[in-house]
This record gives structure tokens, sequence and C-alpha cells, in this order.
């Protein structure tokens, strides 16, 4: 017991190993990862791609635990629904757009900022819309665990940034 340490260390990521955050007797795993410095599909930051739902045996793959659940913003009207099998809804009125993590490459994750634990998560078929060329993506704004923001809208590279096309933007307190 003298050899342990539990208090006044900094928590730090170790990208072979799982890691958590929040209290005592809170298992799930925080969004994010650390020490990636690489792009994927020409992304603008670091990037991990190929998620899927709550991810418990890869540690290489972040998890989307904190992010499952109803967000909803009353004065417009949005809600967002993120179910543990990592489907993905984004409603307002009479428009819906619906997306699922399936690992493919354009279900994604960009570090936007990582002093502020800021990502982008971007959901898409594996496929572009044959009219278009272009996916159809819901975008999450996350930061430090929870969706602040979301849009639903098109893009022709499978790692956006900034959508090209917004159909639906949506904000969450």
């Amino acid at each position: 017991m003298q050899k342990k340490l539990y208090s006044g260390v900094v928590p730090s990521g170790n990208t072979t190993d799982f890691f958590r955050i929040d209290g005592a007797g809170d298992y799930r795993r925080a969004v994010g990862f650390s020490g990636i410095t690489t792009s994927c599909n020409d992304s603008a930051y670091p990037c991990k791609q190929g998620l899927t739902s709550i991810n418990i045996s890869d540690p290489k793959l972040p998890a989307t635990d904190y992010l499952v659940g109803h967000y909803e913003n009353s004065a417009s009207g949005c809600q967002l629904n993120f179910r543990a099998n990592g489907q993905i809804e984004l409603i307002q009125g009479s428009l819906s757009y619906r997306s699922a993590l399936s690992a493919d490459s354009t279900d994604n994750l960009l570090q936007t900022d990582a002093a502020s634990y800021s990502y982008l998560l971007n959901s898409s078929s594996s496929e572009p819309n044959n009219s278009t060329q272009q996916y159809n993506f819901i975008q999450l704004h996350i930061k430090a665990n929870k969706i602040i923001s979301a849009q639903a809208g098109l893009d022709s590279r499978k790692a956006p940034d900034v959508l090209q096309t917004t159909q639906l933007e949506c904000s969450f307190s």
C-alpha cells in the first residue's frame, strides 16, 4: 500500500491502455486519444478512424461511452440521440438525419485542441451519395466528454473539419 500513489499525480494517457476520467466507480472510458499526431484521410487535425459503438475490446480506438444519451435544445427544437449501438440521430421538426458508427473510414474522431479536450466526431455512410459524390455526415463537436453542438451536412472529404454544405445545425448546453 505504501508504494501506491493515490492523489497528487497528474493523470496521463497511454495509447496502448484504456484511460478513464471522473470519480470513483466511473468505469467509462474518456472520449478521445493522446499521443497521436498523424492525420487520416488528409484531415486537418490528428485523427483516429474506424470508430464503432461502445468499444470495450480495442484500447487503440476511442470510446464513445460518455456520449450515449438524449440531448435537447428546447429553444430551437433540436434533438440528438446517441445510442450505445453507435446509432446517431439529429432531429429538428420534420428534418431528420441518421448515421451509424460502423468502423469505416468516414467514422472518425479529430482532435481539434488537446489542451481543452476538444474533438470532432464524424459519422457517415461508407459510400458517397451518387448524385453529388459527397458523403452524408453527422458531425458532433465534443468538449471534455460532452456534445456541445451537432451538424448534419455534405462533404466530399472523408474526415472534414468543417462541412462543405450544412443542412442542419444544433447547439446543446
